[in-house]
C-alpha cells in the first residue's frame, strides 16, 4: 500500500483539494477502504474475537489492484512507445517529392 499506492495517493489528494476527482481519487480510495477494512478485522479478531467471526482480513486485494493498475499503465505506455516507433519508420518511407497526376482522361499530364 504504502510504496504502489504513493504514485496514486499524492495526485488524489491534490484533485480533492482542488474539488475535483480523477482515477488516482478513484484508486486511492479503493485501494485505502481495502485496506483499512482488513485492519480492522484484523485489530477486532486480536481485540474482540467474538465479535468478529467469519470475516478474513485480505491484505492482498488492495496490493493486487494496484498492481494490476501498474501494469495495466506499463503497458499501455510501451504500446504508445511502439506505435511512435512504427509511425517514425512509416514516415522514413515517404518520397521526397511525388508527381501529381492533373489530366488522367487526356494522356496524363504530370507536374
Amino acid at each position: 500500500q504504502g510504496t504502489l499506492g504513493r504514485r496514486f495517493s499524492r495526485p488524489a489528494v491534490a484533485a480533492l483539494r482542488s474539488c475535483s476527482a480523477n482515477m488516482s481519487t478513484l484508486v486511492t480510495l479503493s485501494s485505502g477502504t481495502g485496506y483499512l477494512y482488513s485492519l480492522a478485522v484484523l485489530v477486532g479478531k486480536v481485540l474482540l474475537p467474538s465479535l468478529v467471526t467469519d470475516d478474513m482480513p485480505m491484505f492482498d486485494m488492495p496490493i493486487m489492484l494496484l498492481t494490476f493498475i501498474v501494469a495495466g499503465k506499463w503497458l499501455e505506455a510501451l504500446a504508445k512507445h511502439r506505435t511512435v516507433s512504427a509511425l517514425g519508420a512509416l514516415r522514413a518511407l515517404q518520397p521526397a517529392r511525388a508527381h501529381r497526376v492533373t489530366d488522367v482522361e487526356g494522356g496524363g499530364q504530370q507536374e
